[in-house]
């Protein structure tokens, strides 16, 4: 017990060290206990109470501290916004955060970072704009939050304005904008992100270099992952992560396979997201021995319990090999009630070897484990189409409609001249469709003739698409 009279500084800051440890312990009432003994509080005790609170999940408890204090500081209002944005409440965070009487960079970027988190990038923007500076910290929270909210273009502009400003990137602003670019998947943009990173001198930063890696993979140049792979000084568990992904993703299974048995001969352990990238990989590519081996490996050799998506990849793997009954064996065998996931993977193998006792089995379970999901939908539709059972798939898309169920949109896209040209399904929108179909006329007629063709084979048809414009 610390005695009033002889109270000093010493005595205050061992206290205070004192509420953190416990706090940290989750000894909430022993810190408060300490707090309460001091016979007098400054604002480092005080702040520290109430970041204790915050710890604790007890806001309304941090919240009546903060109202008590005599002197609030910028740590009292950044702790107390932070935890409001916590809390997804942002409104009472704002009215903090516009009440402060004097904001440091930390506050602003707790701010723009907390809104964003929080679905409210656009006001994010809007509080950013009203900084009287932007440091380094703000615009990777800024481009980070752009991301986070699936705005990719306006992530990247971000990036951009944040150069022509005059503002030199750190490394999260970096991870962002690839990250945002691996979602946009344009190439070209890709590599400037890549000569921006070599030229600022971010390439030795790991995290930089992962991202580089997930974006180059992303934007359909395994080429280009592998060489921000070979380029880094030393690889991690997530630089090998991405790798075998990229590998897995443009169907390079053997590859993934071989980086994974190269990584464990370095000597790195495997988590389970390299082994559901290994498992996917033997799953595309039809590598049943491996798949099988490396999914018992989890647990024996890695002490890695499978989880359902590991399960899922084993279940599509013997799906596509036409192996049904070892799948639906395996899925019985399981430790835990098969979600969505696996019920949809074993679905595919049963369209795709046009199984349909099996098929409409499944199809009735996933359909009322989802009955609002539409891809069990089209996916026991399409199985009854490739059986010739048309009526049956017309029913299905009956159904679906009837319930409402709409599925999202695909499209793919191509990237020319620096421009990505967007695509779905009988698409007119496009300014140049109707030169687009002839050639897609062209191609059908070309594949009905002769099976397969190169492209010498073709005439040019370059002046379709770009008039005055002919092959370089």
């Amino acid at each position: 017990m610390v005695l009033k009279a002889n109270f000093t500084k010493k005595s205050m800051a061992s206290l205070t060290m004192a509420i953190c440890y416990h706090a940290r312990s989750g000894r909430i009432r022993l810190a408060r206990d300490l707090f309460d003994e001091m016979p007098y509080k400054d604002a480092i005790a005080c702040n520290s109470m109430i970041q204790a609170y915050v710890q604790n999940g007890k806001l309304e408890a941090a919240r009546q501290l903060f109202e008590e204090m005599v002197q609030r500081t910028s740590s009292s209002y950044n702790t107390m916004i932070t935890a409001y944005l916590h809390e997804n409440r942002a409104h009472i965070a704002l009215k903090l955060f516009f009440v402060m009487p004097e904001k440091d960079p930390i506050s602003w970027t707790s701010i723009i970072h907390g809104l964003s988190l929080n679905s409210h990038v656009y006001n994010a923007w809007k509080v950013f704009e009203e900084m009287p500076e932007h440091n380094s910290e703000a615009w990777a929270a800024m481009i980070s939050g752009f991301g986070q909210n699936k705005l990719y273009m306006e992530a990247l502009l971000a990036f951009r304005a944040m150069l022509m400003e005059g503002t030199s990137p750190n490394s999260h602003s970096f991870a962002s904008s690839m990250a945002a670019c691996a979602d946009f998947t344009v190439l070209s943009v890709a590599l400037q992100l890549y000569a921006q990173a070599m030229k600022w001198g971010f390439l030795s930063n790991t995290k930089v270099s992962n991202s580089a890696i997930s974006m180059f993979a992303k934007c359909g140049s395994l080429e280009f992952a592998e060489k921000a792979f070979g380029d880094m000084h030393v690889q991690d568990l997530v630089s090998w992560n991405s790798l075998i992904m990229g590998c897995t993703q443009h169907g390079h299974g053997r590859e993934a396979l071989q980086l994974f048995n190269k990584m464990v001969a370095f000597g790195l352990k495997p988590d389970r997201i390299t082994l559901l990238g290994v498992l996917s990989g033997c799953s595309h590519c039809g590598l049943i021995k491996e798949g099988w081996y490396c999914f018992h490996s989890m647990e024996r050799a890695y002490r890695l319990s499978p989880k359902p998506e590991h399960y899922a990849c084993i279940v599509d793997m013997l799906g596509r090999a036409g192996l049904l009954n070892e799948a639906m064996e395996f899925i019985r065998e399981m430790p835990f009630e098969p979600g969505v996931g696996i019920w949809r993977a074993f679905l595919n193998g049963c369209r795709l070897f046009s199984n349909i006792k099996m098929g409409e089995f499944v199809g009735k379970r996933l359909l009322e484990l989802k009955p609002d999901n539409p891809t069990a939908y089209l996916l026991v539709s399409e199985m009854y189409e490739a059986c010739g059972k048309r009526e049956r798939a017309l029913e299905m898309r009956r159904m679906m409609r009837e319930r409402e169920t709409v599925k999202e949109v695909g499209f793919s896209w191509i990237e020319i001249r620096g421009k990505v040209h967007s695509f779905t399904v009988r698409d007119e929108t496009h300014e140049e469709s109707d030169d687009i179909y002839k050639i897609v006329i062209l191609l059908n007629g070309f594949t009905k003739r002769y099976g397969s063709f190169t492209l010498a084979a073709l005439p040019n048809t370059t002046l379709l698409l770009y008039p005055g414009v002919g092959l370089s």
